[in-house]
Protein backbone atom coordinates (compact mmCIF):
# COMPACT_ATOMS: atom_id res chain seq x y z
CA UNK A 1 0.00 0.00 0.00
CA UNK A 2 0.94 3.59 -0.54
CA UNK A 3 2.87 4.62 2.27
CA UNK A 4 2.45 8.03 1.70
CA UNK A 5 -1.43 7.99 1.31
CA UNK A 6 -3.98 6.99 4.41
CA UNK A 7 -7.03 5.14 2.36
CA UNK A 8 -9.84 3.80 5.04
CA UNK A 9 -10.40 2.23 8.19
CA UNK A 10 -7.44 -0.36 7.96
CA UNK A 11 -5.30 2.70 8.17
CA UNK A 12 -6.63 4.18 10.91
CA UNK A 13 -4.60 1.95 13.71
CA UNK A 14 -6.08 4.71 16.37
CA UNK A 15 -9.36 4.80 15.40
CA UNK A 16 -9.47 8.73 15.88
CA UNK A 17 -10.79 9.39 12.08
CA UNK A 18 -13.26 6.69 12.39
CA UNK A 19 -15.02 8.89 15.34
CA UNK A 20 -14.54 12.13 13.71
CA UNK A 21 -15.89 10.82 10.31
CA UNK A 22 -18.51 9.09 12.22
CA UNK A 23 -19.82 10.96 15.43
CA UNK A 24 -22.42 13.20 13.50
CA UNK A 25 -23.19 10.56 10.95
CA UNK A 26 -26.64 9.03 11.07
CA UNK A 27 -25.81 5.43 10.77
CA UNK A 28 -28.02 2.38 9.89
CA UNK A 29 -28.46 -0.59 12.96
CA UNK A 30 -26.46 -2.61 10.59
CA UNK A 31 -23.92 -0.48 10.65
CA UNK A 32 -24.22 0.14 14.83
CA UNK A 33 -24.00 -3.75 15.28
CA UNK A 34 -21.35 -4.42 13.25
CA UNK A 35 -17.48 -5.01 14.33
CA UNK A 36 -14.86 -2.38 13.46
CA UNK A 37 -12.70 -3.99 10.37
CA UNK A 38 -8.50 -3.64 10.69
CA UNK A 39 -5.69 -4.58 8.41
CA UNK A 40 -6.06 -7.95 9.64
CA UNK A 41 -9.59 -8.90 9.29
CA UNK A 42 -9.80 -7.83 5.74
CA UNK A 43 -6.00 -9.24 4.54
CA UNK A 44 -7.57 -12.53 4.07
CA UNK A 45 -10.44 -10.96 1.07
CA UNK A 46 -9.89 -11.16 -2.34
CA UNK A 47 -9.29 -8.61 -4.14
CA UNK A 48 -12.72 -7.78 -6.23
CA UNK A 49 -14.18 -7.11 -2.03
CA UNK A 50 -12.55 -3.78 -2.57
CA UNK A 51 -13.17 -0.41 -4.44
CA UNK A 52 -9.61 0.26 -5.08
CA UNK A 53 -7.77 -3.63 -5.51
CA UNK A 54 -4.55 -2.35 -6.27
CA UNK A 55 -4.71 -0.91 -3.30
CA UNK A 56 -6.67 -3.23 -1.14
CA UNK A 57 -8.72 0.06 -0.05
CA UNK A 58 -12.41 0.62 0.68
CA UNK A 59 -13.89 -2.93 1.21
CA UNK A 60 -17.40 -3.08 -0.06
CA UNK A 61 -18.38 -6.88 0.42
CA UNK A 62 -20.52 -6.80 3.22
CA UNK A 63 -23.00 -3.50 4.20
CA UNK A 64 -21.52 -2.05 6.69
CA UNK A 65 -17.96 -2.30 5.26
CA UNK A 66 -19.51 0.05 2.13
CA UNK A 67 -21.50 2.11 4.28
CA UNK A 68 -18.12 2.83 6.28
CA UNK A 69 -15.68 3.30 3.26
CA UNK A 70 -18.09 5.44 1.49
CA UNK A 71 -17.89 7.65 4.59
CA UNK A 72 -13.81 7.51 4.08
CA UNK A 73 -13.50 8.19 0.95
CA UNK A 74 -16.21 11.07 0.87
CA UNK A 75 -13.32 12.66 3.63
CA UNK A 76 -10.35 11.40 1.92
CA UNK A 77 -11.36 12.00 -1.66
CA UNK A 78 -9.65 15.61 -2.60
CA UNK A 79 -6.42 14.32 -1.58
CA UNK A 80 -7.21 11.32 -3.73
CA UNK A 81 -7.23 12.98 -6.42
CA UNK A 82 -4.36 14.94 -6.05
CA UNK A 83 -2.41 12.05 -5.84
CA UNK A 84 -3.59 9.67 -8.04
CA UNK A 85 -5.96 11.79 -10.48
CA UNK A 86 -9.93 12.23 -11.06
CA UNK A 87 -10.00 8.93 -13.26
CA UNK A 88 -9.22 6.94 -9.71
CA UNK A 89 -11.86 8.76 -7.23
CA UNK A 90 -14.30 8.85 -10.02
CA UNK A 91 -13.98 4.50 -10.52
CA UNK A 92 -14.09 4.18 -6.79
CA UNK A 93 -16.82 6.50 -6.15
CA UNK A 94 -18.85 4.68 -8.84
CA UNK A 95 -18.13 1.47 -7.48
CA UNK A 96 -18.63 2.31 -3.86
CA UNK A 97 -21.95 4.24 -5.13
CA UNK A 98 -23.18 0.69 -6.48
CA UNK A 99 -22.24 -1.22 -3.51
CA UNK A 100 -24.28 1.06 -1.43
CA UNK A 101 -27.42 0.69 -3.83
CA UNK A 102 -27.14 -3.45 -3.57
CA UNK A 103 -27.17 -3.30 0.05
CA UNK A 104 -30.32 -1.04 -0.15
CA UNK A 105 -28.58 1.76 2.01
CA UNK A 106 -28.71 5.51 1.56
CA UNK A 107 -25.55 7.48 -0.30
CA UNK A 108 -26.94 10.45 1.82
CA UNK A 109 -26.91 8.96 5.39
CA UNK A 110 -23.04 7.67 3.93
CA UNK A 111 -22.58 11.40 3.13
CA UNK A 112 -24.26 13.09 5.90
CA UNK A 113 -23.12 16.33 5.23
CA UNK A 114 -24.31 19.82 4.15
CA UNK A 115 -21.59 21.39 1.35
CA UNK A 116 -20.37 24.47 2.24
CA UNK A 117 -19.79 27.16 0.02
CA UNK A 118 -16.70 30.06 -0.26
CA UNK A 119 -18.20 32.30 -2.07
CA UNK A 120 -18.10 36.50 -2.38
CA UNK A 121 -20.73 39.14 -3.14
CA UNK A 122 -20.71 40.82 -6.49
CA UNK A 123 -22.93 43.93 -8.38
CA UNK A 124 -26.85 43.72 -7.51
CA UNK A 125 -26.24 41.17 -4.68
CA UNK A 126 -25.44 38.45 -7.19
CA UNK A 127 -22.90 35.88 -5.54
CA UNK A 128 -19.78 34.04 -7.52
CA UNK A 129 -19.27 30.59 -5.72
CA UNK A 130 -15.70 29.79 -5.33
CA UNK A 131 -15.33 26.83 -3.79
CA UNK A 132 -17.52 23.75 -2.34
CA UNK A 133 -16.34 22.38 0.81
CA UNK A 134 -17.45 18.86 1.32
CA UNK A 135 -15.05 17.54 3.69
CA UNK A 136 -11.35 18.75 5.49
CA UNK A 137 -9.43 17.45 2.37
CA UNK A 138 -11.77 20.12 0.25
CA UNK A 139 -10.75 22.67 2.50
CA UNK A 140 -7.16 22.05 2.55
CA UNK A 141 -7.00 22.12 -0.97
CA UNK A 142 -9.19 25.42 -1.11
CA UNK A 143 -6.40 27.01 1.03
CA UNK A 144 -3.61 25.76 -1.26
CA UNK A 145 -5.30 27.15 -4.30
CA UNK A 146 -6.25 30.70 -2.84
CA UNK A 147 -3.11 30.96 -0.77
CA UNK A 148 -1.16 30.07 -4.21
CA UNK A 149 -3.36 31.69 -6.93
CA UNK A 150 -4.00 35.24 -3.98
CA UNK A 151 -2.45 37.70 -6.80
CA UNK A 152 -4.86 36.92 -9.22
CA UNK A 153 -7.91 37.94 -7.02
CA UNK A 154 -9.29 41.19 -6.77
CA UNK A 155 -8.33 42.76 -3.42
CA UNK A 156 -11.62 43.35 -1.91
CA UNK A 157 -12.42 39.63 -2.14
CA UNK A 158 -9.54 38.61 -0.64
CA UNK A 159 -10.48 39.67 3.08
CA UNK A 160 -14.19 37.24 2.96
CA UNK A 161 -12.81 34.54 1.31
CA UNK A 162 -9.56 34.00 4.28
CA UNK A 163 -12.03 34.29 6.94
CA UNK A 164 -14.47 31.91 5.35
CA UNK A 165 -11.75 29.50 5.00
CA UNK A 166 -10.36 30.12 8.91
CA UNK A 167 -13.84 29.80 10.09
CA UNK A 168 -14.75 26.06 7.94
CA UNK A 169 -11.14 24.81 9.04
CA UNK A 170 -12.38 25.73 13.03
CA UNK A 171 -15.45 23.71 11.52
CA UNK A 172 -13.65 20.72 9.51
CA UNK A 173 -10.49 20.64 12.57
CA UNK A 174 -7.90 21.37 10.01
CA UNK A 175 -4.88 23.18 11.78
CA UNK A 176 -2.95 23.90 9.70
CA UNK A 177 -3.82 26.77 7.19
CA UNK A 178 -1.04 29.13 5.24
CA UNK A 179 -0.01 32.27 7.54
CA UNK A 180 -0.94 34.72 4.55
CA UNK A 181 -4.43 33.47 4.64
CA UNK A 182 -4.73 34.08 8.53
CA UNK A 183 -3.44 37.34 7.67
CA UNK A 184 -6.13 38.19 5.59
CA UNK A 185 -8.38 37.12 8.30
CA UNK A 186 -6.98 39.13 10.85
CA UNK A 187 -5.38 36.63 13.27
CA UNK A 188 -1.84 38.74 12.83
CA UNK A 189 -1.42 41.77 14.20
CA UNK A 190 0.85 44.84 12.82
CA UNK A 191 4.00 46.04 13.88
CA UNK A 192 3.89 49.82 13.63
CA UNK A 193 7.69 50.81 13.49
CA UNK A 194 8.44 47.74 10.97
CA UNK A 195 5.42 49.12 9.09
CA UNK A 196 7.14 52.72 8.74
CA UNK A 197 10.44 50.80 7.56
CA UNK A 198 8.17 48.76 5.00
CA UNK A 199 6.59 51.87 3.29
CA UNK A 200 10.35 53.48 3.35
CA UNK A 201 11.52 50.40 1.49
CA UNK A 202 8.84 50.61 -0.77
CA UNK A 203 8.77 54.15 -1.65
CA UNK A 204 12.44 53.46 -3.18
CA UNK A 205 10.86 50.81 -5.82
CA UNK A 206 8.78 53.50 -7.22
CA UNK A 207 10.07 56.22 -10.34
CA UNK A 208 7.54 58.87 -9.44
CA UNK A 209 8.54 61.68 -7.52
CA UNK A 210 4.88 62.44 -6.33
CA UNK A 211 4.32 58.84 -5.25
CA UNK A 212 7.47 58.89 -2.94
CA UNK A 213 5.56 62.16 -1.16
CA UNK A 214 2.69 59.78 -0.51
CA UNK A 215 4.31 57.07 0.65
CA UNK A 216 6.40 59.79 3.41
CA UNK A 217 2.70 61.40 4.17
CA UNK A 218 1.89 57.56 4.83
CA UNK A 219 4.86 57.18 7.01
CA UNK A 220 4.05 60.52 8.80
CA UNK A 221 0.14 59.08 9.23
CA UNK A 222 1.40 55.84 11.04
CA UNK A 223 1.44 57.43 14.47
CA UNK A 224 -1.93 58.26 14.41
CA UNK A 225 -2.96 54.68 13.85
CA UNK A 226 -5.30 52.98 16.05
CA UNK A 227 -6.52 49.79 15.48
CA UNK A 228 -5.91 46.76 13.29
CA UNK A 229 -8.87 47.90 11.01
CA UNK A 230 -6.36 51.13 9.97
CA UNK A 231 -3.63 48.75 9.62
CA UNK A 232 -5.43 47.03 6.94
CA UNK A 233 -6.60 50.46 4.92
CA UNK A 234 -3.69 51.38 5.01
CA UNK A 235 -2.34 47.93 3.54
CA UNK A 236 -5.22 48.42 0.77
CA UNK A 237 -4.02 52.47 -0.20
CA UNK A 238 -0.25 50.89 -0.30
CA UNK A 239 -1.86 48.24 -2.58
CA UNK A 240 -4.13 50.37 -4.93
CA UNK A 241 -1.21 52.59 -5.19
CA UNK A 242 1.19 50.64 -6.52
CA UNK A 243 -1.36 49.11 -9.05
CA UNK A 244 -1.89 52.05 -10.46
CA UNK A 245 1.78 52.81 -10.83
CA UNK A 246 1.68 49.98 -12.94
CA UNK A 247 4.47 48.02 -10.38
CA UNK A 248 3.12 44.83 -10.39
CA UNK A 249 2.92 44.40 -14.19
CA UNK A 250 6.91 44.85 -14.10
CA UNK A 251 7.95 41.46 -12.98
CA UNK A 252 11.50 42.91 -11.49
CA UNK A 253 9.58 45.56 -9.50
CA UNK A 254 6.67 43.22 -8.52
CA UNK A 255 9.24 40.82 -6.89
CA UNK A 256 10.42 43.63 -4.75
CA UNK A 257 6.80 44.78 -3.64
CA UNK A 258 5.62 41.40 -1.54
CA UNK A 259 1.85 41.59 -0.91
CA UNK A 260 1.08 44.39 2.22
CA UNK A 261 -0.80 42.97 4.51
CA UNK A 262 1.64 39.90 4.24
CA UNK A 263 4.41 42.71 5.42
CA UNK A 264 2.35 44.87 7.52
CA UNK A 265 0.73 42.27 9.65
CA UNK A 266 3.66 40.35 11.02
CA UNK A 267 3.08 39.42 14.23
CA UNK A 268 1.15 36.15 15.22
CA UNK A 269 -0.75 36.43 19.10
CA UNK A 270 1.36 33.39 20.00
CA UNK A 271 4.14 35.53 19.86
CA UNK A 272 2.23 38.87 21.52
CA UNK A 273 0.84 37.21 24.08
CA UNK A 274 4.79 35.23 24.81
CA UNK A 275 6.10 38.86 25.24
CA UNK A 276 3.82 40.66 26.61
CA UNK A 277 1.13 41.21 29.23
CA UNK A 278 -1.75 41.74 27.29
CA UNK A 279 -5.74 41.75 27.34
CA UNK A 280 -8.34 40.70 24.57
CA UNK A 281 -11.40 43.69 24.23
CA UNK A 282 -13.63 44.03 21.99
CA UNK A 283 -11.42 41.66 19.18
CA UNK A 284 -8.11 43.59 20.01
CA UNK A 285 -5.32 43.74 22.20
CA UNK A 286 -4.34 46.12 24.44
CA UNK A 287 -1.24 46.28 27.07
CA UNK A 288 -1.70 45.94 30.45
CA UNK A 289 0.89 48.56 31.00
CA UNK A 290 -0.99 51.25 28.33
CA UNK A 291 -4.32 50.27 30.22
CA UNK A 292 -3.16 50.59 33.68
CA UNK A 293 -2.12 54.35 32.56
CA UNK A 294 -5.77 54.95 31.74
CA UNK A 295 -7.41 57.09 34.62
CA UNK A 296 -10.51 55.78 36.63
CA UNK A 297 -13.23 58.00 35.34
CA UNK A 298 -12.74 56.94 31.94
CA UNK A 299 -13.11 53.16 32.60
CA UNK A 300 -16.22 53.97 34.45
CA UNK A 301 -17.78 56.07 31.76
CA UNK A 302 -16.72 54.09 29.09
CA UNK A 303 -17.05 50.06 31.14
CA UNK A 304 -19.02 51.12 34.01
CA UNK A 305 -16.87 49.91 36.01
CA UNK A 306 -12.68 50.76 37.00
CA UNK A 307 -10.85 48.09 37.12
CA UNK A 308 -8.53 46.80 39.53
CA UNK A 309 -5.12 45.74 37.95
CA UNK A 310 -3.83 44.75 41.31
CA UNK A 311 -6.30 41.49 41.28
CA UNK A 312 -6.31 38.26 38.55
CA UNK A 313 -10.05 39.62 37.99
CA UNK A 314 -9.56 42.72 36.42
CA UNK A 315 -8.43 40.74 32.71
CA UNK A 316 -11.61 38.81 32.99
CA UNK A 317 -13.75 41.61 33.32
CA UNK A 318 -12.04 43.64 30.74
CA UNK A 319 -12.42 40.78 28.51
CA UNK A 320 -16.16 40.72 28.30
CA UNK A 321 -16.85 44.41 27.90
CA UNK A 322 -18.75 44.91 24.19
CA UNK A 323 -17.51 45.56 21.26
CA UNK A 324 -18.90 49.35 21.25
CA UNK A 325 -17.96 50.14 24.70
CA UNK A 326 -14.20 49.39 23.49
CA UNK A 327 -14.89 51.93 20.50
CA UNK A 328 -15.85 54.36 23.10
CA UNK A 329 -12.91 53.56 25.82
CA UNK A 330 -10.69 54.18 22.92
CA UNK A 331 -12.06 57.20 21.71
CA UNK A 332 -11.79 58.95 25.89
CA UNK A 333 -8.58 57.50 26.49
CA UNK A 334 -6.71 57.66 23.16
CA UNK A 335 -5.14 54.65 23.70
CA UNK A 336 -4.66 52.30 20.28
CA UNK A 337 -4.85 48.69 20.64
CA UNK A 338 -1.41 46.39 19.24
Amino acid sequence: MNNKVSFDQSDDFSQVELYRFLKDTTLPEIVKQSMTDDIVTLEGLPKTAFADEMHRAYPLNTPARAFVSHVYFTQKRAGLETEFGKHYTEKIAEKLDTALKLFNLDKEAAEDYQPKSISVAIADGCEIELYTIKTANDLVAAAEDFNKNIKTIPMDWRFKIASDIVKLAKEFKVDDVPDLICKYAGMFYPDIDSIKKELWRRSTKTASADTKKVYQALIDDCQNIMSKDEVRKLAETVYYIEKMEGAYDKPKVAELLPDPIDMFFSVPIEKIAEDLDVVKMGGEIFKVEDLKKVSADIYEQAFGFSPDFKTSEAKDALETVPRSDVVLFKELSGLRSI
